[in-house]
């Protein structure tokens, strides 16, 4: 067992699990033969009807800088993550998901270069792990882990700035070039200054914090592969992608659409867009109608239920529809 000497590790490793007995096992592996060794382990479970809670009780019996919470009732993917957050106490906030591991110096490595470059977010290299699943959906993620990436996007860069970040955004449009949770590393004054992540997103809840924090901090990037990411036929992953989603695949780009053109939190990406002629609310309010011309979804209950929570769904609708008379009756003058 390691020494854990403080109340306020410098590190909160969150393991967000649900019905993770598969994999669990493993993931905790990787965490306990980290070379960096001032760490707590966050573990809430989110109702699982496996034996995912008993494998963690296991572990915790043999390192008790691993600590257990369960929610009273199932949250979803994003509340549960936010509840990881909430019970972390660490400095520094890195997520592992239970079907994922870390290299045994992935932690050491992304401290080491976001405290040397004083950032409050470093990336590292990821590498995908396919199993039971077809050849058709694995030939979608050589590109995603190659062209969809920061040593593409930004390519020779380990610190990158918020208006390199910028631009790298406006350049690619909504493109999760970061990647997933696993290969993160969050300082607590980032989800002090930033917020948790955004719980009317299903699918891109990641990509839109990662926008919300880089556009203003910038980030630190590990060219290292030092996480894992687990793609298998029961993954969140895999079905939400075979599913092909009204939320996923339409409103949950228009949301990040709509945060990008109106939240504070974007204002240095829409200064550097105006500046190149670019208005981020008038793509908005052209990404709204296309949703809602979908005539067979403006029923979805989905869709009823996105609007009752961001209104502003309903107002970019209205502020179309009235240009587009004002415009009419300027061409009948």
């Amino acid at each position: 067992m390691a020494a854990f000497s403080s109340s306020r590790p410098a590190v909160s490793i969150c393991v967000p699990t649900y019905n993770g007995a598969a994999y669990i096992a493993c993931c905790l592996d990787s965490i306990l033969q980290q070379t960096f060794v001032d760490f707590e382990i966050v573990a809430v479970d989110d109702r699982s009807s496996d034996d995912t809670v008993a494998i963690l009780g296991a572990y915790s019996k043999r390192d008790r800088r691993l600590r257990i919470f369960e929610n009273s009732r199932n949250l979803g993917l994003v509340g549960n993550w936010n509840q990881c957050i909430e019970h972390a106490r660490g400095e520094w906030i890195k997520f592992v998901f239970q079907d994922d591991w870390i290299a045994p110096e992935c932690v050491f490595r992304m401290v080491e270069d976001a405290t040397r470059t004083r950032a409050v977010f470093a990336v590292c290299r990821r590498e995908f792990v396919f199993e039971e699943i077809s050849d058709e959906f694995r030939k979608r993620y050589p590109k995603v882990g190659e062209e969809v990436s920061l040593d593409r996007v930004c390519p020779g860069k380990s610190s990158i700035s918020a208006a390199d970040f910028c631009a790298a955004v406006l350049g690619r449009g909504i493109d999760n070039f970061i990647g997933e949770p696993t290969a993160t590393l969050i300082h607590r004054d980032a989800i002090r200054d930033y917020g948790v992540f955004n719980s009317m997103l299903m699918q891109w809840c990641d990509l839109e914090y990662w926008l919300r924090v880089a556009v203003s901090r910038g980030v630190t990037y590990i060219p290292e592969t030092l996480a894992y990411f687990r793609v298998h036929g029961r993954s969140a992953t895999f079905v939400n992608a075979s599913e092909r989603s009204f939320r996923g695949d339409i409103v949950d780009p228009l949301l990040i659409k709509c945060e990008l053109a109106y939240s504070p939190f974007y204002q240095p990406l829409r200064d550097l867009a105006m500046s190149r002629g670019t208005d981020l609310a008038a793509e908005f309010i052209r990404a709204n109608v296309f949703a809602q011309s979908w005539g067979k979804e403006r029923a979805n209950p989905g869709w009823r239920q996105v609007v009752a929570m961001e209104p502003r769904l309903r107002m970019a609708w209205r502020f179309r529809a009235r240009s587009m008379v004002r415009n009419l009756l300027d061409k009948m003058r």
